[in-house]
């Protein structure tokens, strides 16, 4: 609302005009990130020559890119070209104890995900995913043949996570002394906030072997890993685990309704009549509902082989069509968490 009003006092060319620079601004986030510098500047003050020497950069095209970078209030830089961060720019440090943007902002910047953005126009002439036309591969076979690309997507997924993870956990009534099983969970990051908030619970984390690689480590250190039991497998294939609930994080906008109906078929024949599924997913609401809805769609758009964010009825169908139902829908402020059981 705030920016529809501020949008209002501008001319119409000048907004949009902005609006079709977003590239730039994409573009210093990620310098600025590639470069260092708010690691560097995190410590304290720096001059133009000190914070250049430190991150190995020009000092007069580093000056031209921070100069758009105050534009952007991300640093703050004095008349005596001494450098420094502001509140938003400490968001972007890769140690800051809140949410580090950092990640995502070179999960962005990908080479692979770059393309796949610039091909927006052609999947909505042809539905044909950019990814897959411009790759020759799915996303998924693109990241297990491009090492360092899949590092900097599971960072910047497991950042999300650590941010709505909280919420997540707070957002559902988990029966006592409950195992939560977090089908495709990564690293367990989700598992970890469930697992912190509730102590009587106790924990399955299924994936498939490469995800798991860093699993035992992350869980350790966030002080649960005795209550965790790491098991490979693959949710397009029947599961062996049992849990009281089972969870499906932002798996389903990943897939066409035929991939998630067989993933949640899977699902349901490894339930038993009291146990649960919660798929946690940003649902598609009012016209007007979540803006982050339409950022996220369109990431699935372009970046995944028919994904899509979901209406709660479209979600629905899908339960319909794999032998569940929907029982209950707890929304949070990111995230819906809709619970279903057997029929």
């Amino acid at each position: 609302m705030l920016r529809r009003l501020a949008d209002r006092t501008l001319p119409r060319e000048i907004r949009v005009f902005n609006l079709a620079n977003g590239i730039v601004a994409t573009e210093v986030i990620n310098a600025l990130v590639d470069l260092g510098i708010p690691d560097a500047l995190a410590a304290g003050d720096l001059s133009l020559d000190e914070l250049a020497r430190r991150v190995g950069a020009v000092p007069d095209p580093l000056h031209r890119v921070l100069r758009m970078a105050e534009t952007m209030g991300l640093i703050r830089l004095r008349a005596d070209l001494t450098c420094s961060l502001t509140r938003a720019g400490e968001v972007l440090c890769s140690d800051t104890a809140r949410m580090s943007v950092a990640p995502w902002a070179r999960y962005n910047a990908a080479p692979g995900i770059r393309q796949c953005w610039a091909g927006l126009a052609d999947v909505a002439r042809t539905g044909v995913p950019p990814f897959d036309r411009i790759h020759g591969m799915s996303v998924w076979e693109w990241y297990a043949t491009h090492p360092a690309e899949s590092e900097v997507f599971h960072d910047a997924m497991r950042g999300l996570t650590d941010y709505s993870g909280p919420m997540i956990a707070a957002g559902y009534p988990w029966p006592p002394r409950a195992v939560v099983c977090d089908l495709a969970g990564g690293v367990g990051s989700l598992l970890s906030h469930v697992l912190h908030r509730r102590s009587d619970l106790r924990g399955i984390l299924l994936d498939h072997e490469p995800a798991l690689a860093e699993a035992d480590e992350l869980l350790d250190r966030r002080g649960i890993r005795a209550r965790v039991d790491i098991v490979t497998g693959d949710i397009f294939h029947p599961l062996t685990v049992r849990a009281d609930v089972f969870l499906l994080k932002e798996i389903l906008h990943d897939w066409d309704d035929a991939d998630c109906e067989l993933i949640l078929r899977h699902t349901a024949a490894a339930m038993g009549p009291e146990d649960r599924l919660v798929v946690i997913e940003i649902l598609h609401g009012p016209v007007h509902g979540n803006p982050v809805v339409p950022i996220a769609d369109l990431t699935m758009l372009t970046q995944t082989s028919g994904g899509r964010q979901r209406t709660l009825a479209e979600i629905d169908e899908l339960f319909a069509a794999a032998g569940l139902r929907r029982t209950r829908a707890f929304p949070t402020a990111v995230h819906t968490l809709i619970e279903a059981t057997l029929r």
